[in-house]
């Protein structure tokens, strides 16, 4: 939910952004934000949850979210597979190796255009 939050928090209005920060940030209880801000345990925990339905009825239309956590693992892997092409030429010995080298560059090649272009890739 915090992830949600962070990419569609300003959606919110401002007292659900209140709500849901004293909740999952400040870790207050329904009580202690009810008694903040003079309403009920059950006008908080409505707020909340409207909240919540609404982060994800955003993420749900626009996959902000799921696109940047796909864009992370192809980063991911791409910084793997770049360290282990820069162990494997640096200890090259033969020219044979350099066919496998290169198909391994044209697939990071492919990741990082698949992230660019954002496909669903990797």
């Amino acid at each position: 939910m915090n992830l949600l939050y962070d990419f569609y928090g300003q959606l919110l209005t401002k007292k659900q952004r209140t709500f849901f920060d004293l909740y999952y940030q400040a870790d207050l209880s329904l009580g202690e934000i009810a008694a903040q801000h003079d309403v009920t345990r059950q006008a908080v925990y409505d707020i909340l949850k409207r909240s919540e339905r609404a982060l994800e009825e955003f993420e749900a239309k626009l996959n902000l979210v799921d696109k940047y956590l796909r864009g992370q693992k192809v980063i991911r892997q791409v910084t793997k597979d770049l360290e282990e092409l820069a162990d494997d030429i640096a200890s090259m010995v033969s020219a044979d190796r350099a066919e496998d080298v290169a198909g391994r560059i044209r697939r990071i090649g492919d990741m990082v255009q698949s992230l660019a272009d954002g496909e669903h890739g990797a």
